[in-house]
């Protein structure tokens, strides 16, 4: 459901145990606030899921804030079901696979940027990855977490990257290896810098 606050109102009211209704407050301080009981409950069940704070960069925009910024017409962002945010200490891509395993509606990993969409729409559809903003590409999560090896190129080989913290360049070289075979050595898995499931799966903590 749906509900209008005003922040002039009370702009500290907590609709859940960690979110306060200022937390989702449009950009250009107008005192209007939608908000959808589903979108607090979503990022109090991410909250609790990995019991770090969540940070939201955007939630409600007024229309006009909307059309300012270059969302689209359509954003669920004007009707309160959606939220743009990070979590303290964790990759987007690991919040977004979570997300998925949820059965979220609409989300969607901005990768480069480092944050994570996420809308309660009802009928909406996964979004997967985002690469460079709006205009990137988008890619499935359920593909994009292939093995990968020495002279691997593309996305999935970028994120890889990411996920170590080195240099991005999206090409499977030496240095990638590297990393990969430390990474495994670190974790207690099988060194072979390939990286496969069962790398993938404690990058992402999952």
């Amino acid at each position: 459901m749906i509900k209008k606050y005003f922040l002039s109102e009370n702009k500290d009211l907590k609709l859940s145990e960690n979110f306060k209704l200022r937390e989702f407050a449009c950009a250009d301080k107008s005192d209007e606030v939608l908000v959808s009981d589903e979108l607090v409950d979503l990022l109090q069940k991410v909250r609790e899921h990995f019991g770090k704070p969540v940070i939201i960069t955007s939630a409600y925009r007024t229309p006009s804030y909307n059309k300012k910024i270059g969302g689209t017409s359509n954003s669920r962002h004007i009707t309160g079901e959606a939220a743009d945010f990070v979590v303290s200490g964790v990759s987007s891509a690991k919040v977004g696979y979570y997300l998925e395993g949820l059965g979220v509606s609409g989300a969607g990993i901005y990768v480069s940027r480092g944050f994570v969409h996420a809308d309660v729409r009802e009928n909406g559809k996964w979004r997967g990855l985002i690469f460079d903003g709006k205009n990137g590409k988008e890619e499935n999560l359920s593909k994009y977490f292939p093995t990968v090896n020495k002279g691997s190129k593309g996305n999935s080989v970028k994120l890889l990257q990411m996920l170590l913290k080195i240099d991005d360049d999206g090409i499977f070289g030496n240095n990638t290896r590297d990393a990969v075979e430390k990474y495994q050595k670190d974790n207690d898995l099988d060194i072979d810098g390939i990286a496969g499931p069962l790398t993938w799966e404690s990058l992402l903590g999952i």
